[in-house]
């Protein structure tokens, strides 16, 4: 199959253009700057969504496409940017597709919604929305919390993980999460059994649980024990240092979302593609390690420090 990978060198698309390539797939991988063809199977294109936006003559739709992946999301507290990029570029790009007929992936995020109102979530839900009106077949993929390497907020909670006395935003909200390699699975597992009609498709973990007990899973793997948390109300002046000094996983926005359930039912892509997302214990077995997590752990130890002394 011809595969469009858009967003292929973030987090999720490094992990997707590996396992297409893999798969025996042919990739046109797409970033924002122009990469060498050094990669067997794979054909690099240059493609800035937010530059798409202003300029739909900006990128050449490629001939021979079986199926786009958008796999390009936006870690920012830049409500204008967010929507260049994931709601103005993404609907340029979708528009492409439609003219030529190619079927459509789009990654989104469990809860988007035109109307929320976290510019992250609603620049999401306008992009599906739009892609789910043009008309052709097409599946809006919406996962829950993905965690493994290389994903900047699985970063911060191995960062966390060996701390004696961890903070949290909410001890309250649930989420269902899903380890990369299974949103991996998903994406291919649809691409060899396409729904006949256009669909939302929840991707979450089988279990719901706290983000203290998502911690708890990743110091399991890391040979610690159960840890000792925290509510740590002043963490929303982090948030607030975090809009102004551009934490991508800090700031007003990602304790927002934190505090939000994000949590669906894991039966509903099971029954569309067959595929369920693994316990996220069973999951862990390469990453974290204890060596990089305590590296890490200076980050948010500094910031706890700034935190206190503001």
């Amino acid at each position: 199959m011809n595969v469009l990978l858009v967003g292929a060198t973030g987090f999720v698309g490094r992990h997707l253009l590996r396992a297409l390539q893999q798969a025996g797939h042919w990739v046109i991988a797409t970033s924002r700057e122009p990469r060498s063809q050094d990669w067997s199977g794979v054909e690099w294109r240059a493609l800035d969504l937010g530059r798409l936006a202003a300029d739909p003559e900006h990128f050449v739709f490629p001939e021979s496409v079986d199926v786009l992946i958008n796999a390009a999301g936006l870690l920012s507290v830049d409500a204008a940017e967010l929507s260049r990029v994931q709601d103005q570029g993404a609907r340029v790009l979708f528009d492409l597709a439609a003219q030529r007929g190619v079927r459509v992936l789009q990654i989104s995020a469990l809860g988007a919604s035109a109307q929320s109102d976290l510019p992250f979530l609603a620049s999401k839900g306008l992009a599906d929305d739009h892609l789910l009106s043009l008309g052709i077949t097409a599946v809006v993929l919406r996962p829950s919390l993905v965690v493994g390497a290389g994903g900047t907020s699985s970063a911060w909670l191995a960062g966390l993980s060996p701390w004696p006395l961890i903070p949290l935003l909410d001890l309250k909200a649930q989420v269902q999460p899903v380890y990369i390699d299974d949103l991996v699975g998903a994406v291919l597992a649809l691409l060899r059994q396409w729904p006949a009609e256009s669909m939302v498709l929840p991707l979450v973990g089988p279990e719901p649980m706290w983000l203290s007990q998502v911690i708890d899973h990743l110091r399991a793997a890391q040979g610690w024990g159960a840890g000792r948390y925290l509510q740590v109300p002043l963490l929303g002046l982090g948030g607030w240092l975090g809009d102004r000094l551009g934490w991508q996983a800090l700031n007003r926005q990602s304790i927002a979302l934190a505090q939000q359930d994000n949590v669906a039912d894991p039966e509903v892509l099971a029954s569309v593609c067959g595929y369920t997302a693994a316990p996220l214990a069973s999951r862990l077995q390469g990453w974290p390690t204890a060596a990089i997590s305590s590296q890490r752990t200076v980050r948010p130890l500094m910031l706890a420090v700034m935190v206190l002394i503001w």
